[in-house]
């Protein structure tokens, strides 16, 4: 039953393109509940199956946690950091649930298919192809790893519908991943240098290379060398410890020039993953990828494979459907021996996990209240006094600061309200205080002071702004 239950994780990609806090903390409660059942449990009978290096995933999970700590945006953090350690949950149940899972494969099959589906109907009746994901690019993603899954599974017709859905998203990171694990496959079979052996393999590969590469938008290239761009600046900013695990969506647009289109992910898993956690935690992660890769056998592996070479032109790592099959894939291509453990362990490793489960639903709950709440005030304005009144209990919530000032600003330029425009001031100087890397958050605020002929507040903005926005002068407020 538990098998039935981590399988059931995979379904999150259903709802990628709808994706809200209620369902991410369903499938992250999900993932966590099925680790700790079965963690406890193997740990009662005193034997966890390990293999080598598998440690350093709860290591990394530990200094991405450290990292979380000393960022200066932690409040805004949290949930992102729960997604990765869902992932590690993720990774070790897989790991520890193999033959279960090979048994429930059919579950598999048939999230996979509703994905397949989704797919081709886009194909003839839509301008893009992109499945239930969020776009093109991390359906290719995920279409090599649910590709190589299937392969490994038996199942060769969904591995092809996936191939065939790889080349409809138009990836050209996904195209050159694919090229690059036939490579490997090539050289695995030790006919590496055998073209004529292979001449049909790159063949085809090349081909696929050179369409894909006539349909590349200059513009794309240009805004992923601005994205990966801000990431270096992060690292150069803060190489020790980072700046935690998600902040890239809240802190690249201090680094990046007006030109520079603004976005969550910088397109780049290693640069991001640095910038976020540090070099040090990187180093670590980064040898761990490898090393399970290297390890890894039969089909997945050459699916994981293409999966972090694709991770240097895309973000399918960096969304939790991505990254959870990932870590799905990984654990299952591991091979494990047994480790024994004491009985000491059970006890405070229960205790551990309770607390962590008592703080996680506490949180979990708020902040489903908080969505709840926000919503209901976007569609109806009488629920903006509730708003005021939560933002007035945690004056460091950053989603009812947001809330608030946009909405007062908004009331003050509709009924011309000069106590409104100070009101929303007031709440967008707040908002700097939790995070004074937003660029918009200064440009809004000088306009306000401008109409409010405030030039002393102005310049003393115009100053804290050179002193946190870090791209050129000449892109500075």
């Amino acid at each position: 039953m538990p098998a039935v239950f981590l399988i059931s994780v995979l379904s999150c990609a259903v709802f990628g393109n709808s994706w809200n806090f209620l369902l991410q903390f369903f499938y992250q409660f999900l993932a966590l509940s099925v680790f700790s059942f079965v963690f406890l449990k193997l740990l009662k009978k005193n034997e966890i199956p390990s293999a080598e290096k598998i440690w350093l995933f709860p290591f990394v999970c530990a200094l991405s946690a450290v990292s979380w700590s000393f960022s200066p945006l932690k409040n805004l953090l949290s949930w992102e950091l729960i997604n990765f350690l869902s992932g590690a949950a993720v990774f070790f149940s897989s790991f520890f649930l193999k033959k279960e899972i090979e048994e429930r494969k059919k579950i598999i099959f048939f999230i996979f298919s509703l994905i397949i589906l989704a797919g081709f109907w886009q194909f003839f009746y839509s301008d893009e192809t992109y499945s239930t994901l969020k776009n093109s690019n991390t359906l290719a993603f995920y279409s090599i790893l649910a590709g190589g899954l299937s392969l490994k599974l038996g199942n060769y017709y969904l591995a092809l519908a996936f191939g065939i859905l790889i080349l409809v998203s138009k990836s050209v990171g996904a195209i050159i991943a694919v090229f690059c694990a036939a490579l490997l496959y090539a050289f695995d079979r030790k006919a590496f240098f055998e073209i004529k052996t292979n001449k049909f393999l790159f063949l085809a590969v090349f081909i696929m290379i050179f369409v894909s590469l006539l349909s590349i938008d200059p513009s794309s290239i240009r805004d992923r060398l601005n994205w990966w761009k801000s990431a270096l600046l992060m690292i150069k900013e803060s190489p020790l410890y980072g700046w935690g695990t998600g902040a890239f969506a809240y802190v690249s647009g201090a680094f990046a020039g007006k030109e520079s289109l603004k976005s969550v992910y910088a397109h780049n898993h290693y640069l991001e993953f640095a910038a976020e956690n540090g070099i040090i935690t990187a180093l670590i992660w980064f040898y761990f990828l490898i090393f399970t890769v290297k390890k890894s056998y039969g089909f997945l592996r050459y699916a994981l494979f293409a999966a972090l070479i694709h991770s240097f032109f895309d973000f399918g790592m960096s969304s939790p459907y991505g990254f959870w099959l990932f870590c799905f894939c990984a654990g299952l291509s591991s091979e494990f021996s047994s480790l024994k453990t004491k009985e000491s362990f059970f006890a405070g490793a229960s205790a551990v996990l309770f607390f962590l489960s008592v703080s996680f639903f506490y949180g979990g709950i708020y902040n489903y209240k908080k969505e709840r709440l926000l919503t209901k005030a976007s569609e109806d304005p009488s629920y903006f006094k509730k708003v005021i009144e939560e933002k007035e209990k945690n004056p460091y919530d950053y989603d009812y600061l947001s809330f608030a000032a946009k909405t007062f600003l908004k009331q003050a330029e509709e009924k011309k309200d000069f106590s409104l425009l100070a009101e929303s001031a007031k709440t967008y100087e707040q908002k700097l205080i939790i995070n004074p890397w937003n660029p918009s958050d200064y440009l809004v605020l000088e306009r306000i002071y401008s109409f409010m002929k405030e030039e002393d507040i102005k310049e003393e903005l115009n100053k804290r702004a050179k002193k946190y926005l870090k791209a050129n002068e000449k892109d500075k407020i």
